[in-house]
């Protein structure tokens, strides 16, 4: 068995949550659906190649689940597996902000329910090498992207962009 999230959190106040653990970051809606549910059988394969997923680090929640608005930013180590086999340390900067609905935040089975999210991730470079002969610098990464997503009735309309740039 392995260990897939293991956090620590405190609530200073009911709307603000701060976190450090190993767990998922805020990147991404399909990535933070946990897999029981997902309105799809399968994760789409963007998610899965772009979104930086279980990190460890910290983290700070400004608003909640069933709120207009909620914002979560944190910073990670991105301790992610490159080509070169390195398993990372590298700082990753990560943030989210959603918007929803009153139909979509309280969770209402009738009327138009919009959420809509955009999210930010970066790892800046790191000019020191691995030290083999072959390493050279880490290019800084910014990924990027949004989703929307829009219930009403039986319908359920939903898509998902994310970019990476080197």
């Amino acid at each position: 068995a392995s260990l897939l999230d293991a956090r620590a959190s405190y609530r200073p106040i009911p709307s603000v949550r701060l976190a450090a653990g190993r767990y998922k970051t805020p990147f991404s809606y399909e990535a933070l659906t946990s897999a029981a549910n997902t309105d799809f059988i399968s994760r789409a394969r963007i998610v899965q190649a772009v979104a930086p997923i279980r990190q460890t680090g910290t983290s700070i929640d400004v608003g909640t689940d069933t709120g207009p608005v909620a914002v979560r930013a944190g910073v990670f180590n991105a301790a992610e597996r490159t080509a070169d086999g390195d398993s990372g340390g590298h700082l990753l900067i990560v943030g989210r902000v959603v918007g929803r609905t009153p139909e979509a935040a309280s969770g209402a089975s009738s009327g138009i329910r919009l959420t809509a999210g955009a999210n930010v991730a970066y790892t800046p470079s790191d000019d020191v090498g691995s030290g083999t002969a072959t390493a050279g610098p880490y290019p800084s990464t910014l990924r990027y992207g949004g989703d929307v997503r829009l219930r009403t009735g039986p319908v359920l309309l939903a898509a998902e962009v994310l970019r990476s740039e080197t």
